[in-house]
């Protein structure tokens, strides 16, 4: 018998995860029976573990054979890894995205089993509409820039807009305008925020934007292969150490390492194509609507899925 303790956000975004969430939820009720402990909005009071639960973790108790499984894509620390630490259960399973600051010394000594995960894009908007309206745009007709967009302050972009080599700052108020404007660049660059993955990277992905960034610090799963998924600025050539609070406030530096890749690779349509087509074959495979839901249930090592189940 599985229980699933369920937090239902309170708030319209960011969906991401809590889309996937709502899809774990909803299948594991119907096929595998699971017991649903759910509510909506502030913090979810599990008594039997005596803890408290944010709208950025799932719970999955499995009762017959007391394996307790999480996801958590928290930005920042929660209990779930004293929990799993004092249960000292190795099948138990964390499927944690960020591990920067708070998790990623310990994760090799824990006593239940750790896995990274994938991430998702800001919302559930229909992204294959945007990457089919890419794919008529010839690379000659692209706007010579890298572009972004954030709703929090970086420093970075705003050195290389005056430098004219990122996309001006604009009043778009919605998603499909945020994404009509982006297929017009050549590349889409990608900058941490409070941790080092973002949903900005798989929007690009989900559009057919080749994205640049400063190579990875954690693994994500799959991982995302530097110069294959994505245009990799090298950490070591500009003295970049690795670190969100860095990568985020930038400077000099970062400004140099940023423009002098774009400027290597903005006219190799090779390459570019090349970085495009693969990171949007992981997106399908891993983060579609499609298949999302099927990576998740392979992480928590729970069988049986319905491949039909996404046209639901």
């Amino acid at each position: 018998m599985l229980t699933i303790y369920f937090l239902e956000s309170q708030y319209q975004y960011p969906r991401g995860w809590k889309t996937v969430f709502q899809e774990l939820v909803n299948y594991l009720k119907e096929f595998h029976g699971a017991k649903i402990i759910q509510q909506k909005g502030g913090l979810l009071k599990i008594e039997k573990f005596d803890y408290l639960m944010g709208d950025c973790e799932i719970m999955i108790h499995d009762e017959k054979e007391d394996i307790l499984k999480i996801i958590s894509w928290s930005e920042f620390a929660t209990r779930s890894v004293q929990l799993l630490n004092k249960r000292t259960n190795y099948k138990d399973i964390l499927i944690k995205t960020q591990h920067w600051g708070h998790f990623e010394k310990e994760k090799s000594t824990a006593p239940f089993k750790v896995k990274g995960s994938t991430f998702y894009t800001f919302t559930d908007t229909d992204h294959e509409i945007f990457y089919q309206k890419r794919q008529q745009i010839k690379h000659e007709n692209l706007i010579d820039k890298m572009f972004f967009r954030a709703s929090t302050l970086r420093l970075d972009p705003i050195q290389l807009r005056e430098m004219n080599l990122c996309s001006e700052i604009s009043n778009m108020q919605t998603i499909e305008e945020y994404l009509n404007s982006a297929i017009e660049y050549k590349i889409g660059l990608s900058i941490s925020s409070l941790s080092e993955v973002t949903y900005r990277e798989f929007e690009y992905m989900a559009i057919g934007i080749p994205h640049m960034r400063l190579r990875y610090g954690i693994e994500l799963n799959p991982p995302l292969i530097p110069n294959h998924h994505y245009i990799c600025v090298d950490r070591e050539k500009y003295n970049l150490p690795f670190g969100p609070d860095n990568d985020r406030t930038g400077g000099p530096d970062h400004v140099k390492a940023y423009s002098e890749r774009f400027f290597e690779v903005k006219d190799d349509k090779e390459f570019l194509n090349f970085i495009s087509n693969n990171a949007k074959q992981y997106y399908n495979e891993y983060c579609s609507p499609q298949n999302r839901l099927k990576h998740v249930l392979e992480l928590l090592e729970i069988e049986n899925f319905e491949t039909e189940w996404w046209k639901r």
